[in-house]
């Protein structure tokens, strides 16, 4: 569901002894594109067609940075066709990239989690001099 280089390439981005900038990615794409998703909900239910096209671009582009091809995929469909769409299109549109969005998170999460732990096995770790 993610292409790991992508997230090899934010990895790259860490300065020393910064929080770990992959972890700090991945808390901030979960929470900013659940309430992406919430918003094309609101603003298909409520005709917003130009709201609902923005926030699929910006779930879409966030998406592709941390390597959810599949999710990017789905939202530049809705970026691209949602106002030509029929309401009902949009809406099972919408569900889909909810369901993806949630996966991809799952996943995310779950790598953030092993980062973390390893990150605290490191810590307790004595240094080891040869």
């Amino acid at each position: 569901m993610i292409q790991y280089q992508r997230l090899k390439q934010i990895e790259s981005l860490q300065a020393k002894g910064a929080s770990d900038i992959l972890i700090e990615f991945i808390n901030a794409f979960c929470e900013n594109s659940e309430k992406h998703v919430e918003n094309l909900m609101r603003y298909q239910k409520s005709q917003q067609i130009e709201n609902l096209t923005r926030s699929a671009h910006t779930l879409k582009s966030s998406s592709h940075l941390l390597g959810a091809l599949e999710l990017s995929r789905q939202c530049s469909e809705l970026e691209n066709c949602g106002a030509r769409n029929t309401a009902e299109t949009n809406v099972r549109l919408i569900k889909r990239i909810q369901s993806t969005q949630r996966a991809v998170c799952q996943e995310l999460k779950s790598i953030a989690r092993q980062r973390e732990s390893l990150r605290a096995k490191l810590s307790t770790q004595p240094k080891r001099f040869g």
